[in-house]
């Protein structure tokens, strides 16, 4: 359903979709206070303040309340690895705000701006970040160090590709396998090994039923952030990089059918990511404990990660306080997303409906 107001400011309302039916139900780091701290911190050192040397454009950035996401999507997380895993998310966060979400990130990877902002451009995040992967070296065995390295390159390469003209004419299928051949899938993945301290490389350097179980994750919950993230990326650019505007251009249907179809998308992708985990379990590859771990620390990443795409001011508005609605539309203002509830019946799936804070 797509409504126009009366002020022509276009407003559309979706279907907010079950989107879980076999995730755990997500549960926060038991420190929130250490989680915020470490946040804090990395943003008072002087590199990181590089990042966003803008007064408006931090505290913008704060507004998003990024540090939830650590929060929410580890809560295993070794006390003595949780600053330089937060500060790693912090920097993602921080670098997809620039890159991908304002124009600030357009001037910097222009050639008329010559690669500057403030002085610094694309440059500071590559400092900044090679400043972590430096500390993550002591955590981290050779190949990981060398997979991270790898992982990092192809990351850093993506930024501010989504204004490419020919993204235009990409398929559903193609801007989706764009995200998730993406560096920051792997860099993700070796963020979820370091924050409980195991070494998956030898099932990721080839093909494996751990690395497709993997993927399968990653996969469902890049389609979660599609959902989650209309409201701005269509009210910004017409959804360019999003699944959605482009499977409802291919089939000729409207936004509401198409979130349906990337919702029953992202449920075919963690069930088969279940399919995986199962077939995984029952191998002697299962019977390793850190596959074991690892395979857990993912469930709670996707878990968690559902949850943070809920209740983020990132995509929802300035100011957005989560009211645990799972079920309803989504009414997606220019500004901000609100949530309509559906009556007492509708469907929760498995997930909790908790505020954060």
């Amino acid at each position: 359903m797509e409504k126009i107001i009366s002020n022509s400011v276009p407003v559309i309302e979706v279907p907010l979709p079950v989107l879980t039916r076999l995730l755990p139900p997500p549960r926060p780091y038991p420190d929130a206070e250490a989680i915020r701290t470490a946040a804090q911190s990395f943003w008072s050192a002087p590199d990181a303040r590089r990042l966003l040397p803008d007064p408006t454009a931090h505290d913008a950035y704060q507004a998003q309340r990024a540090h939830e996401f650590t929060l929410w999507c580890y809560p295993d997380l070794l006390k003595e690895r949780l600053p330089l895993v937060v500060a790693m998310n912090e920097f993602a966060y921080a670098a997809d705000f620039v890159f991908d979400n304002t124009d600030a990130g357009e001037a910097m990877m222009t050639a008329e701006s010559g690669g500057q902002l403030a002085g610094e451009g694309i440059a500071a995040y590559v400092e900044v970040f090679a400043g972590l992967v430096r500390q993550a070296e002591m955590l981290l065995s050779p190949r990981q160090h060398e997979r991270l390295l790898t992982a990092t390159a192809a990351a850093f390469a993506c930024l501010g590709t989504h204004r490419d003209a020919g993204l235009t004419q990409q398929s559903s299928q193609e801007i989706h396998r764009r995200h998730l051949d993406a560096g920051g899938t792997w860099v993700a993945g070796l963020v979820i090994e370091m924050a409980v301290g195991v070494d998956m490389s030898d099932h990721f350097s080839n093909e494996s039923l751990l690395k497709e179980f993997y993927c399968a994750g990653y996969s469902a919950c890049l389609l979660v952030n599609d959902v989650f993230s209309l409201r701005k990326e269509y009210h910004w650019d017409g959804g360019l990089s999003n699944t959605i505007p482009a499977l409802a251009r291919e089939r000729g249907i409207g936004l509401g059918e198409a979130v349906t179809a990337v919702a029953q998308w992202a449920l075919a992708e963690e069930q088969r990511c279940y399919d995986l985990r199962d077939r995984i379990l029952s191998t002697p590859e299962g019977g390793d404990p850190g596959v074991r771990t690892f395979i857990a620390a993912v469930e709670d990443f996707m878990a968690g990660d559902l949850l943070w795409h809920r209740l983020s001011p990132r995509y929802h508005g300035k100011g957005f306080q989560y009211d645990g609605t799972t079920g309803g539309t989504m009414v997606l203002h220019p500004d901000r997303t609100l949530y309509r509830p559906a009556g007492p019946a509708a469907p929760t799936a498995k997930e909790m409906s908790v505020d954060p804070r």
